[in-house]
């Protein structure tokens, strides 16, 4: 009887600790699923006018739950090829005030993934209005856990012409913080958008400005939020 009791106890005990202490690649205690912010990768980096660079760690900030869009395939030109789905983030009204960014709404912001790429100093030819601003992201921007993925989601990732999107793939996928935007439409995203002043046209590719990689991976690898980028 003693020993059938201690088999019992003992069963009960690896049952309850492996919840009690989660593995750090458990993508479902490094995300975004309780009240607030407990990601394994938590820390965004702005870059000011002036080029000051402030971080800031969002763990502990409040969560909601968001419209979002998710490529299945390219082309990106197409509505029917994005998948509109319901996401959990930090709206980056919450994130701009924590880090202390108070500018006015026609502010300028760009975005670099922490592999480099940086659309506006290259494709957008440093053109200000080509960029989201503050009161767009403030009003409809959020970020989230998510996977930077493949650059046509239904190919393999050795398919010619595609490729991962992230140089750290696949160790980070899902583990990378993404912006995405709360809005039912994939069209309605971009129409908004060009509505708040950004020289976008109302409908066409808006996967461009769905960014990824903007955490801070190491000291030598992270995204950086550029607000009012000087060229």
């Amino acid at each position: 009887m003693r020993n059938t009791t201690v088999v019992a106890v003992l069963l009960i005990l690896a049952a309850v600790i492996p919840g009690c202490f989660k593995d750090s690649h458990d993508p479902y205690y490094y995300d975004m699923s309780g009240p607030v912010a407990n990601c394994e990768f938590s820390v965004l980096t702005f870059k000011l006018a002036d080029g000051s660079m402030l971080e800031l760690d969002i763990n502990g900030l409040p969560v909601q739950e968001f419209w979002g869009a998710e490529l299945l395939r390219q082309s990106c030109n197409s509505p029917e090829n994005w998948l509109v789905l319901r996401r959990r983030g930090v709206a980056l009204a919450v994130i701009f005030e924590a880090v202390g960014v108070d500018l006015p709404d026609s502010t300028p912001v760009n975005f670099i993934g922490r592999d480099g790429w940086d659309p506006w100093r290259t494709v957008l030819g440093c053109v200000p209005d080509k960029l989201m601003n503050l009161g767009y992201l403030r009003q409809h921007g959020y970020i989230y856990v998510g996977n930077p993925g493949l650059k046509d989601p239904s190919l393999p990732v050795d398919a010619p012409g595609n490729f991962a999107k992230d140089p750290l793939y696949p160790q980070m996928e899902g583990r990378s913080l993404c912006l995405d935007f709360d809005h039912e439409n994939i069209l309605d995203a971009q129409a908004a958008a060009y509505l708040s002043g950004q020289d976008c046209p109302p409908v066409g590719c808006f996967g461009q400005f769905r960014y990824s990689m903007l955490e801070k991976y190491s000291d030598g690898m992270f995204g950086i939020i550029e607000v009012d980028p000087q060229p």
